[in-house]
């Protein structure tokens, strides 16, 4: 292994390291709260050590919203791997796994809802944002593939575009729905979202 690449695994690390108390910090005092100083605290790092990794609170959420997108990513993967299924329930499975997703991880729920206020504060040059940015590409590719699969399989039937459609089913999902449906961890809460997405799906079908 060369220097470049151990200081490039180190660099990896360390910032791993950060949001892992990041995560601490603003999961457990609120993101107003919270300061870069309690941040640099809790990973035992000099202020200044702290923005030599990030730049703001804004891009430490930033980094946080990231992760929450890798775990969307893997439960999307997962439904949409399940075999013996055709492109419109494939789509439906999909959309459901996010209420697995929240279930599991309702703290990166949260993060996700502020996304677009942390976004707008990092800054064009932001490598953070720009992995976010891929993620969400990702995700959407995700929902596209299940399109294009109901297209082929005629379980689906809209004229619309598949990329358009994939990202505007992300967003109602994601955060369309009435926010009683997820802020509510009751089980009518939990119908209230099944039945939004029932919804969503069936005016696809083909």
């Amino acid at each position: 292994m060369g220097t470049q690449e151990r200081r490039e695994r180190e660099k990896k690390r360390r910032e791993e390291e950060i949001v892992d108390a990041a995560e601490r910090i603003f999961f457990g005092k609120g993101f107003d709260n919270s300061t870069m100083d309690d941040v640099a605290a809790e990973a035992e790092l000099s202020k200044g050590a702290l923005y030599k990794y990030f730049n703001s609170k804004n891009e430490l959420c930033t980094a946080i919203v990231s992760r929450a997108m890798r775990f969307v990513i893997e439960h999307f993967e997962k439904a949409s791997g399940l075999t013996g299924l055709n492109g419109l329930d494939t789509l439906e499975k999909i959309c459901f796994s996010f209420l697995d997703f929240y279930r599991k991880y309702p703290e990166y729920y949260c993060s996700l809802q502020n996304y677009r206020h942390h976004r707008s504060a990092c800054g064009e040059n932001s490598g953070v944002l720009k992995e976010t940015i891929e993620e969400n590409i990702r995700i959407n590719s995700i929902l596209e593939a299940a399109i294009r699969k109901g297209l082929a399989d005629s379980s689906i039937d809209t004229a619309g575009n598949p990329a358009k459609t994939a990202a505007m089913l992300w967003g109602d999902v994601n955060g369309v729905i009435p926010a009683c449906a997820l802020s509510s961890q009751n089980e009518k809460g939990e119908e209230l979202f099944k039945l939004t997405v029932k919804t969503l799906i069936q005016g696809l079908r083909g």
